[in-house]
Formats: C-alpha cells, structure tokens, sequence
C-alpha cells in the first residue's frame, strides 16, 4: 500500500512524491509540498538514511540542547564560563612552551600580481 500526498502543479511545486507505509513507519512524514526538483535529492534512500541518522543521533541531540539551554540559564544567571575543574593540574603545572621558531615570528605576506593564480590559464575554466 503507497501513500502520498494529492499531485498538484501550483507554482511549479509537483507534489507527487509517494511513500510507502513501511517507509513512513519507519520515521518519515512528509507534511508539505515538495517540489519536483527535489525527487532529486529526497529519493526512498536519502529519506531512510534521514530516518536512520535521527533515530541513531536524536537522542543525543536532544540531550546537548538540553546542557546548552540549562548552561544558558547559568549564564543569565552571572555565572561565568572557567576553565574544566579536572584542568586545573595542568593549568598550574609547572611547565612551559618552547620559543616561537624565527621563520614564524614574522608572518607579513605580500601578494602580489605576479602571484596571483589565473584559473582559466590554468585549464580550471568553468
């Protein structure tokens, strides 16, 4: 048994893209018009793919907006962001970086029209 939603051709919208009951089961409601162009790009497969990611990475999705929407609260509250807890070690560690190489510690570039790259010259034309 197929499903879809009625064809209509209203400013270029086609909207006759069929899905089976067992690929709607599976996590796909389409609930709007879909244009013709589209059948390109939402074909059985790309859906399904779709369905499987959300159902693989949802739940987490939804738990990390969760921190951002609990740690934004935190913020409007004056807290402010610091550094890991289990970082501190490090932090205060008695270590040290090396010196910056010379050859990095002038970084001024200079291009010019001798530099420039011509795509079309070379055989990048479009």
């Amino acid at each position: 048994m197929r499903r879809g939603v009625k064809n209509t051709r209203d400013e270029g919208i086609e909207s006759d893209i069929m899905i089976t009951t067992t690929e709607a089961k599976k996590g796909i409601d389409i609930l709007g018009q879909i244009a013709s162009r589209h059948r390109r790009i939402l074909t059985p497969e790309a859906l399904k793919f779709f369905a499987e990611l959300q159902r693989e990475f949802n739940p987490r999705r939804l738990e990390l907006l969760a921190k951002r929407a609990e740690r934004q609260r935190e913020i409007n509250r004056g807290e402010m962001p610091d550094f890991l807890r289990e970082t501190r070690a490090i932090r205060e560690g008695d270590w040290k970086v090396d010196p910056v190489p010379a050859d990095l510690q002038d970084r001024r570039v200079e291009i010019t029209p001798s530099m420039a790259v011509d795509t079309q010259s070379q055989g990048n034309s479009q």
